[in-house]
């Protein structure tokens, strides 16, 4: 079927003019072309014509300065000419001066204009402006010094394969632009499609274009019949599939340098289309690369729904294929099935695996090594197991006198920082810490709790403590020894009336015994030769009747000590061991407003976020750009591990309503959590989708259920491996400073915790899920922003590791004075902050996380050289999690591979 060359309604029979417009329409209409010439839709340098409208050097409008015809055609006349304004060439596109008055026509160039406008795109020819002269209108639009692809296949044939390739992905990425503001183009043919002197790709000519809602009746047909697809050629409809068919006429010729359909008709054209598909590509080039017949193939489905649903995906499906890239370069943030999609998914070759593995055993190998050294538990060889402090403390407190019997009891290890933050500048060389457990009291304490009643400590998360639930209750004893089971503290809430004889209506007195002053000391195993009375110093927790204070020392330690000791009723209900480093615990701090202020800073501007946060999510959701599934996802992910944490660490009671009270508020704390991790994901998800899509292809891939995808495995493997090597580096920055002889900084005490057993130990571990994930999403969003601000990649990555170290380095030196310990503590927070920013940058968040996770829970488990000590199974257990990952990941990221050491050696 023939169409007019200037409305291009459909024209039938063999009527010389247009029904529509009275157009003249010559007998045998080309159908490759559509009104005007593949010279004319071409802004370049092409062959002219006799008569043109105006001569070299004529200016227009004061502005435009005429070089020379580019071509001339039914639908119009364009020129090449200089902008003297803006000193820039450009391309003027006249209507023919048979149709400049044709309402219709001016209309129809007034729309070119307006569609051509929305979109912006490197591979699409920009359109300025409309301008009228003398009743004339003509379109400023850019110039592109070269030849369109029709003109370029006519002259040199197919193009080699490589260079194909990368036309084709500019001719997706520009179609995908238009599509993208619901544009489509109907005309897409190779007389339309520019190449620069670069070899840079142009799509022309959107006078066919607009939305799709705006093409009905005759209106679907008008096009290039060797171009449309069979639902236009038809008059059905015209999609974005229908330009996709389009796509993949122009990719045939692109790559064979035929066309797809030889037909000298329309006719012709639609019996073709319906009842054959095109001779395959590979028969006419062998070389063709299989992806692309595929992708050529598959954009010429019959059927609209088969065909790839957007040039994108047209453009990833060939060789080498990055949807990222073809996404980032169409300007489109890729969605999260996109970013899944993306990158391999083959497995890593063994030997990369192996050294992975092996990286991370020979980091634990140097932590178990250096242990001695770092870890607080191995600082005291005599402490005993918990259960047998509990069976010292209830013999305490049958030996003071008082009943241990209750109906609950807890126990737990637990550290007095005080000793630590008196001799932290002053202690130096590489034993500095070494007689930690001669130290009087003992900082390594072990706090039992009995009572009457059940003790419900007031936060669901954590167990009961010396202080929670509070020593209200008569009848509540709490004991604290040390390491070895000496008493340091006790307290025994008294009754609240005083004993007492009622007879007759008379109340007399009962005779109270003296209080046995010596039993507690002696429990203390203070030497009681040194015994010194003097005034009492501390003030009890509990009434006491009567106070009584000495001085003393231990038999191995020569630093004097205070005992305090209150009783009530002619029994001692009060004790407390004290030195001169002791510090007040119930003293209100009054530094001034200085801390308080930075208090309310900090919570502003935590509270700013949240709402900051909060906005940006809901503008997320509003638009469609989040990824809810995978925040939802996350978001149970973690009030599971909240949940899960609560139930190993806290301490769970056999009162039905005291357990509700518990998990009400364990539910209510996971539920926050999980509230406010999927609100700051949405918020920030996007954003790092768009500029940093590579950071999340394994961690979108976990979140969608490909936890067996190789780069999952991958990614856990080089975190698993990166936070130990990242522990390693924590333990430098620690032991250096002693091993050089200079001011030494304190064993970590974080371990301390898992001392209580199994069940706390993989409590504390599992809960070190929950607090890495907060880090590496913090430093993402510091890339985002400053990758907002600077607009480069480098530069933002850089102004990250600076601010990040600097962050670190300013907390560790808020204790540091030593010049050399202070270049130390900022080389290694500079050398963990480059690994970190690196890990997120080359391998994404998931390896990130894992680094965070792996490194919390090597610094929480008590490693011991010594295997025979107490702790060490609950260590070694523990390790079985990090273990038991390290394993999978490996597995995972061979993806079917097998390890061959012959091979391997080879290799």
């Amino acid at each position: 079927m023939r169409s007019c060359p200037s409305c291009r309604s459909a024209v039938t029979g063999n009527s010389t003019s247009c029904g529509n417009c009275g157009a003249d329409v010559p007998t045998s209409a080309d159908i490759t072309q559509t009104s005007i010439s593949s010279t004319t839709s071409s802004v370049s340098g092409i062959q002219t014509t006799a008569g043109d409208r105006f001569a070299p050097g004529v200016l227009l409008a004061d502005r435009y300065r005429i070089i020379g015809p580019l071509g001339k055609g039914g639908m119009g006349e364009v020129y090449r000419a200089d902008d003297v304004k803006l000193g820039q060439s450009v391309a003027l596109k006249f209507l023919p001066i048979e149709l400049a008055q044709n309402p219709d026509r001016l209309r129809r160039f007034l729309h070119e204009v307006r569609i051509a406008r929305q979109v912006s795109h490197a591979n699409v020819c920009r359109v300025y402006d409309i301008s009228e002269i003398d009743g004339q209108h003509f379109i400023s639009m850019e110039f592109v010094d070269g030849e369109d692809l029709s003109t370029l296949l006519r002259r040199i044939g197919r193009i080699s394969s490589d260079k194909a390739t990368q036309i084709a992905r500019q001719i997706c990425a520009g179609l995908h632009a238009a599509h993208t503001q619901g544009i489509i183009h109907r005309d897409l043919k190779p007389a339309n499609i520019m190449l620069d002197g670069r070899g840079q790709v142009r799509i022309t000519d959107f006078g066919l274009a607009g939305l799709a809602e705006e093409f009905s009746g005759n209106e679907v047909r008008v096009g290039t019949p060797a171009y449309m697809s069979p639902e236009q050629l038809s008059g059905k409809e015209v999609t974005v599939q229908s330009d996709v068919y389009a796509l993949g006429l122009v990719l045939y010729e692109l790559f064979t340098g035929d066309k797809a359909f030889d037909a000298s008709s329309v006719a012709e054209i639609s019996r073709l289309q319906q009842e054959s598909m095109p001779s395959t590509p590979t028969t006419l080039v062998p070389d063709i690369d299989p992806l692309v017949e595929q992708a050529i193939l598959r954009c010429l489905e019959k059927d609209s729904s088969r065909r790839p649903a957007s040039a994108l995906n047209v453009a990833a499906s060939l060789p080498g294929g990055d949807p990222l890239a073809a996404a980032l370069a169409a300007g489109e943030t890729p969605s999260p099935e996109m970013v899944a999609d993306a990158g391999r998914s083959e497995g890593l070759h063994p030997g990369i695996v192996l050294g992975l593995v092996a990286t991370s055993l020979v980091a634990l190998a140097m932590l178990i090594w250096m242990s001695d050294q770092l870890r607080l538990p191995n600082f005291f060889p005599e402490a005993k197991p918990p259960a047998a402090l509990m069976a010292d403390a209830r013999n305490i407190i049958t030996e003071m006198g008082y009943s241990d019997a209750a109906l609950d009891r807890i126990g737990g290890y637990a550290y007095d920082n005080d000793y630590q933050n008196d001799r932290t500048d002053t202690l130096s060389g590489s034993d500095a810490w070494r007689d930690l457990h001669m130290v009087r009291p003992s900082p390594l304490i072990f706090i039992y709790r009995q009572s009457p009643n059940r003790l419900v400590a007031s936060r669901a998360a954590g167990a009961p403590s010396s202080t929670n639930p509070p020593l209200v209750l008569a009848g509540m004893i709490s004991v604290t020894t040390d390491s070895s089971g000496r008493l340091l503290s006790f307290v025994a809430v008294p009754d609240e009336r005083t004993p007492d004889e009622s007879e007759g209506g008379k109340e007399e007195p009962v005779d109270i015994a003296e209080p046995d002053w010596i039993q507690p000391i002696s429990l203390a195993g203070l030497d009681l030769e040194t015994l010194q009375e003097v005034a009492p110093v501390w003030s009890p927790v509990v009434h006491a009747d009567v106070r009584k204070a000495w001085t003393a020392h231990y038999p191995d330690n020569d630093e004097i000590v205070h005992v305090d000791v209150g009783a009530t009723a002619g029994r001692v209900n009060w004790m407390r061991v004290t030195a001169d480093w002791t510090e007040r615990t119930r003293t209100a701090q009054t530094t001034g407003g200085a801390n308080q202020t930075v208090g309310i800073v900090i919570l502003s501007i935590v509270a700013v976020l949240v709402l900051i946060a909060g906005l940006v999510a809901r503008r997320h959701i509003r638009l469609g750009r989040s990824d809810t599934r995978g925040a939802l996802r996350l978001a149970l992910f973690m009030v599971g591990v909240n949940l899960a944490t609560w139930l190993l660490v806290a301490h769970h009671v056999a009162t039905v309503g005291a357990e509700l009270f518990l998990l009400i508020d364990a539910i209510k704390t996971s539920l926050f959590l999980g509230a406010m991790v999927w609100t700051f994901y949405v918020a920030v998800e996007p954003y790092m989708r768009k500029l940093w899509p590579d950071t999340l292809i394994s961690w979108t891939r976990l979140l969608t259920g490909r936890w067996k995808d190789p780069w999952v495995g991958r990614d856990l493997l080089v975190g698993v491996a990166g936070g130990a090597i990242m522990s390693v580096l924590g333990s430098l920055t620690t032991l250096l400073p002693s091993w050089l002889g200079k001011t030494a900084i304190a064993p970590s005490a974080v371990s301390v915790a898992a001392l209580d057993g199994y069940r706390q130990a993989m409590g504390i571990t599992i809960g070190q899920v929950r607090q890495a994930m907060i880090l590496p999403v913090a430093v993402l969003f510091l890339l985002v922003i400053f990758r907002i601000v600077f607009r480069g990649r480098k530069i933002s990555v850089a102004a990250t590791f600076v601010m990040m170290t600097v962050i670190q380095a300013a907390g560790a030196l808020t204790t540091i004075s030593d010049p050399l310990v202070i270049t130390l503590t900022i080389v290694v927070s500079a050398l963990v902050w480059l690994m970190l920013v690196t890990i997120i940058v080359r391998r994404g968040l998931l390896a990130a996380a894992v680094t965070i996770i792996s490194a919390n829970i090597l610094s929480t488990i008590p490693l011991t050289a010594n295997l025979g000590a107490w702790y060490a199974s609950t260590a070694y257990l523990t390790l079985l999690l990090p273990a038991a990952l390290t394993v999978f990941a490996a597995w995972a990221a061979l993806g079917g591979r097998k390890f061959q050491f012959d091979k391997l050696l080879q290799d």
